[in-house]
């Protein structure tokens, strides 16, 4: 397969691009970033594998940003006999058009275009290897698998020396695979060979178990509706006997039910006589105790009557003794009233002298914080804006010395050229003459390019070499980032720098100090608690200043004033507490007068009370006798008695009438029975029902056919399980020969991994020279590289020795499947970690083996590729 042409029309941000590349040898596509490179590759497989109607992320990301036009790729190919031009448009009238011009002329569009050229690149190319070989810009470092490569395959049985028997005729191991895949997924299941006949018996299954439940269902029905019908015989009759006893129960109910309400009457009856009993007895109570009353009433009224006469001359003394108790109490009043004033005059000079003093502490507290504020005022401008941090001062240390490191590396990479006169000579110095007088010396350093020229006779030009020019630019590049450092700092240099940090550590220092001292000075105040303290102070003292004159002289000093004030406390104490006695000594009076006459109201009160219930007493006593004399009281209740032995006798024989019956009993039985035939009834009732249902059933199910259909599918399921274990036989079978056929695959592959790594290894020595080693793994990917007997892994390699290693695999690759009719290699942006040497050798290496195959580099970069001998260069411009 090569690429004759490529054509992208509005694909992303490509407006329109057309290539073609060479058929043969090395076609390099040079470009800028965003110009189109990357994308051919992608279109390639874009167009190949999405229909024009597809909705896919990968076609979706197509669209040019604010553009309605549709987005096309056309390529032209050449593959084994076939030569055709194929088209493709998306987004704005999709269309896919396929012109085969070689061997015959075709037209086809749509989707029969599609898969006529996937059928036609089926048969010429193995489109996974053409997938591998590509590299994607990034890319050229990974390794390269090629064991699930069918062409690669090929040739390297051919390379091995085994037979190959044409390239559209699969192999033995082919076809077993292809058997075993027709029974198995490639995870091993078991695929839709050996699951379609199992889920058709299972349809078949679920299709007769419905039938064959409801034949089964039909001959229960049968067997059901005989039983129900001589059940409901045999209880229908125990029906009818249970029912005669029920109603001889009901009669013997009814009798109980007259018999029991002849003795509720006599019970009624000798209650009745109770309580007539109970009120003559009670009338005979309440008689003898209304005459007790009328003696109670008569002694109580003269027990009162003495106690008020006894009580009236104890009365008149504590009246006395209350009046001069509040005599007493009123003239120590007078006297704690007048101690308390002297106290609180005394307790009001003192707190004058108090004020005074923690004024004048407090005045020079506020004048020592307000010095201290100052300084910390002061010292705080000391510091800078922002402080240094030290963090970042010893980052800048560390710069410095790194900074000073550079310089020393790019003074010591950098050529040096030194010139010693050996007579007077007239020089031009990059352009500026100088004259050198015979054993001067002239010493030239190489940062930058230089020149020498000694007119008309010599020209001397050097230039430093790379690693000079990469010891020059880190030493800029520190310098520039010390000089950004410096300026985020705010300092000149790293003296500076390090002198504020100490200022500003002393201030720090300070300020913390004057914090603490300013704190002690406040204690529990803020200054303005201590502002508002002082002129809470000096009013009071000015107040207190302003007093009128007093009788007694006030105290000259703190001291005696607490003095003066501890006597007059004494003194109120001590009147305090003689008042307190005189009230509690006339509390007591008053309350024993308030006693005495409480307790004389009440006995008066008593004695008033008294006489009514007396007279209450004698009234009720002779109403009582004048209604009914005593001596008929005594007779009432006598008859009274009699009548309640009479009705208590026939209660007793009506309630052995009672017991005769045996109710518990005979209720008990009643209840029972009519369970029994309630039961009985019910149990009638869904049986009844039950036959109901049944015979509706058999009635209009019947069997419908239904024996024969449940026969005919039992018939096709027996088919279809017999058809089933043969198929299970044939996948069985398929997968042991797969499996083996698989594993001597393994074997035999390592028979010819040998030859592919021999052709990766001499192409690889022109670049590495004799000593280069290839070992490649059970996928066919490098494993390790070994260089003069050094061995190291594939993952362990630098990045440019995997991006070299990549590309070698690629062209040996693509070298042994030229036979079967190749696959272009297309590279984007490899070797951009290769060194000028190795990529000189590797450009020999592209132009051989391109002899023979289809190479496009795509690079932004065309110097890295110009050693290749007979490359064609295409340019692109930016999109």
């Amino acid at each position: 397969m090569k690429l004759v042409r490529i054509e992208l029309r509005d694909y992303r941000g490509v407006r329109e691009l057309v290539l073609e590349p060479a058929l043969d040898g090395v076609t390099v596509v040079v470009g800028p970033n965003e110009s189109g490179k990357s994308s051919v590759s992608e279109a390639l497989l874009i167009v190949l594998e999405h229909l024009d109607s597809s909705t896919k992320a990968a076609v979706r990301d197509l669209r040019p940003i604010g553009r309605d036009v549709g987005t096309q790729v056309a390529i032209e190919v050449t593959s084994g006999p076939y030569r055709f031009v194929y088209r493709k448009t998306w987004f704005k009238r999709p269309s896919t058009e396929l012109t085969i011009l070689e061997p015959r002329r075709e037209q086809l569009t749509g989707r029969e275009a599609h898969e006529r050229v996937l059928a036609l690149l089926a048969e010429t190319v193995d489109l996974p290897l053409f997938k591998a070989l590509s590299v994607a810009q990034g890319h050229g470092q990974e390794r390269l698998a090629l064991d699930d490569q069918t062409w690669v395959s090929r040739a390297l049985d051919r390379a091995a020396g085994s037979a190959s028997s044409g390239a559209l005729e699969l192999s033995l191991f082919e076809r077993a695979r292809e058997e075993y895949e027709g029974y198995f997924t490639p995870t091993g299941k078991d695929g839709k060979h050996l699951t379609e006949p199992r889920e058709r018996a299972e349809a078949l299954e679920r299709e007769r178990a419905p039938i064959a439940e409801t034949l089964a269902t039909l001959e229960s029905d049968v067997a059901e509706t005989a039983r129900l019908a001589e059940t409901l015989r045999v209880d229908e009759a125990a029906l009818s006997r249970e029912r005669v006893a029920q109603r001889a129960l009901d009669a013997k109910l009814l009798e109980l039910e007259h018999v029991r309400e002849r003795a509720e009457r006599a019970d009624k009856e000798v209650a009745l006589g109770r309580a007539a009993l109970e009120l003559a007895r009670d009338a005979a109570r309440d008689r003898g105790q209304l005459e007790a009353q009328a003696v109670q009433a008569r002694a109580q009224l003269a027990e009162l009557e003495t106690r008020l006469n006894e009580r009236a001359p104890a009365l008149e003394q504590a009246r006395e003794r209350q009046t001069q108790a509040t005599r007493a109490f009123e003239l120590r009043q007078q006297e704690a009233a007048a101690a308390r004033e002297l106290a609180r005059r005394r307790a009001t000079d003192d707190t004058a002298l108090r004020d005074r003093a923690d004024l004048g502490l407090l005045r020079e507290r506020r004048e020592k914080l307000a010095a201290a504020h100052q300084e910390l005022v002061r010292q705080r401008a000391r510091l800078g804006d922002p402080p240094l941090d030290p963090r970042r001062v010893a980052a800048l240390r560390k710069r410095h010395t790194e900074l000073e490191v550079s310089a020393a590396q790019a003074a010591a990479a950098a050529p040096k050229l030194r010139l010693r006169a050996k007579r007077p000579l007239e020089l031009n110095v990059d352009g500026a003459p100088r004259t050198l007088a015979p054993e001067e010396t002239l010493e030239l350093s190489g940062e930058a390019p230089r020149r020498v020229e000694l007119p008309h006779t010599l020209e001397l030009e050097f230039a430093p070499g790379a690693d000079s020019a990469a010891a020059t630019r880190a030493h800029a590049l520190r310098l520039a980032e010390w000089r950004d450092e410096l300026a985020s700092l705010g300092v000149q240099g790293l003296a500076e720098a390090e002198q504020r940090l100490t200022l500003e550590a002393d201030a720090r220092a300070r300020i913390e100090a004057l914090e603490a001292t300013c704190a002690g000075l406040l204690l529990d105040l803020n200054p303005e608690q201590m502002e508002a303290k002082i002129e809470r102070l000096a009013s009071r003292v000015a107040a207190l200043g302003e007093r009128g004159a007093q009788a007694e002289a006030p105290p000259q000093s703190t001291q005696e004033a607490q003095q003066l004030r501890q006597e007059a406390d004494v003194r109120a104490d001590q009147a305090q507490r003689t008042l307190d006695a005189a009230l509690a000594a006339a509390r007591a009076a008053d309350a024993h007068a308030v006693k005495l006459e409480t307790e004389q109201h009440g006995l008066a009160h008593s004695v008033a009370l008294a006489r009514a219930a007396c007279e209450r007493a004698d009234e009720a006593l002779a109403h009582a006798r004048s209604a009914q004399p005593d001596e008929q009281l005594g007779e009432r209740a006598r008859l009274a008695a009699d009548e309640l032995r009479e009705r208590e006798a026939r209660a007793a024989a009506a309630r052995a009438a009672v017991e005769q019956l045996n109710p518990a009993a005979l209720e008990l039985q009643a209840a029972n029975k009519r369970r029994v035939v309630l039961d009985l009834e019910q149990r009638l009732a869904a049986q009844r029902e039950q036959k109901a249902r049944v015979d509706g059933r058999l009635e209009s199910q019947g069997e419908e056919g239904l024996r024969e259909r449940l026969e005919a599918l039992e018939r096709r399921l027996a088919v279809l399980t017999d058809e089933r274990a043969r198929s299970e036989r044939r996948a069985r079978a398929a997968k042991l020969l797969y499996e083996t056929l698989a594993a001597e695959r393994v074997a035999e592959r390592r028979d010819y991994v040998e030859p592919l790594a021999q052709r990766i290894e001499s192409l690889g020595r022109i670049v590495y020279g004799p000593g280069l080693r290839i070992t490649l793994n059970d996928e066919l990917a490098i494993e390790s590289r070994t260089l003069d007997d050094v061995g190291v892994p594939f993952d362990s390699l630098s990045t440019g020795a995997k991006e070299q290693l990549g590309v070698l695999a690629r062209l040996a690759c693509a070298q042994l499947v030229v036979e079967d009719g190749g696959a272009p290699l297309l590279l984007d942006d490899v070797l951009g970690h290769t060194d000028p040497e190795r990529l000189e050798r590797l450009a020999a290496v592209i132009a051989f083996a391109a002899k023979r195959c289809q190479v496009i580099l795509f690079t932004s970069n065309p110097e890295r590729y110009r050693g290749i001998g007979g490359a064609k260069f295409i340019e692109l411009a930016r999109a």
